[in-house]
């Protein structure tokens, strides 16, 4: 059976500048709080009188908040009361994957995927490859021939998390600089694009290494030869994917620095890190002997503030953006 609307009950959507947090919905029960992407919040809901609208509008005030628009809309013959309570439901479980602090939660469940699936594979071929030296590497490799196995499937679990990573960034913030956010997804496609790249030649590599098919056909020397050259394009294969693991901030630094949710230091350390990255990257090619003695020290500072932005989205997830303006409401 459906219910009737109750008598001169109307439905309204009132828009108020920033989000409101989750901790005042219980201010406005009966009311669907949805928090927009366009930074606003908006709340939609029947109101029984003009009594009751003051006194909503009275609560909004009182809450520093600025009101954008008050909106009544019509329930005409066809929306039953129940078709609202309905939508309203249906409201409630969108806004609750769509809020900020959920999105910026799962962003920070996935960019802890991405650096641990990063690390494991970085340290395992820093202790196989030995630059210039075919057979202790191709010994290595052969030692540990299922551990690079793993390492290249951890590979391929960090550059799957790193896309969706950016994703979820992009949902969560694209409201501060479409541009911006679009720049951030594209770089993280193409550095993605490139690790994967890199990753089928280190497991070509490792094959080379340990399928005597090689050896036979080249010689042992010929085979190890093979398998270094498959080894030094990954490692510099590598240092150019950081390029794009450094860029991709550049448009996540400047989102989290002007969109009010994270702490502006953070932003300005996202682009720290940028600069880091590229430091390494330009020491390697165009100075190797500085390269062996500073990429210790400019590794610290992508590791510490790459891990602030992470412990950030995992333990606060977003600050809730809120305006000091008021305007006069008449109670």
């Amino acid at each position: 059976m459906i219910d009737k609307p109750p008598p001169n009950v109307q439905r309204y959507e009132i828009r108020l500048r920033g989000h409101l947090d989750a901790r005042w919905g219980n201010q406005f029960e009966g009311m669907t709080i949805m928090l927009k992407e366009d930074g606003t919040t908006l709340l939609s809901g029947p109101v029984a009188d003009q009594a009751a609208l003051h006194g909503l509008l009275k609560k909004v005030r009182d809450l520093g908040m600025t009101l954008v628009s008050v909106i009544q809309i019509q329930l005409n013959e066809t929306h039953s009361y129940h078709s609202v309570k309905g939508e309203k439901m249906n409201t409630n479980e969108k806004n609750a994957l769509n809020s900020p602090k959920r999105l910026a939660r799962i962003a920070g469940v996935l960019y802890l995927f991405v650096a641990i699936f990063a690390a494991f594979p970085y340290s395992v071929f820093n202790g196989l490859y030995i630059a210039g030296d075919a057979a202790t590497t191709a010994a290595n490799v052969v030692a540990k021939a299922g551990v690079v196995r793993i390492a290249v499937v951890s590979d391929f679990v960090m550059v799957t998390a790193w896309v969706f990573l950016a994703l979820t960034l992009y949902r969560l913030l694209q409201h501060v600089h479409q541009g911006a956010a679009r720049a951030m997804v594209v770089l993280v496609a193409i550095g993605a694009g490139i690790v994967s790249l890199n990753t089928v030649f280190e497991f070509e590599g490792m094959r080379v290494a340990t399928d005597s098919s090689y050896s036979a056909a080249l010689g042992t020397g010929g085979a190890n030869a093979l398998a270094l050259m498959l080894f030094d394009t990954q490692h510099y294969g590598g240092l150019i994917s950081s390029l794009f693991m450094g860029l991709w901030l550049v448009p996540l630094g400047y989102l989290a620095y002007n969109s009010g949710m994270f702490p502006k230091a953070l932003g300005v350390a996202l682009i720290t890190v940028c600069v880091c990255y590229h430091a390494k990257l330009l020491a390697a090619f165009l100075a190797p002997d500085l390269w062996t003695v500073i990429q210790g020290y400019v590794s610290i500072p992508i590791w510490v503030f790459e891990l602030w932005m992470v412990l950030y989205l995992l333990l606060i997830g977003v600050r809730t953006v809120k305006t000091d303006a008021r305007i006069p409401i008449a109670a």
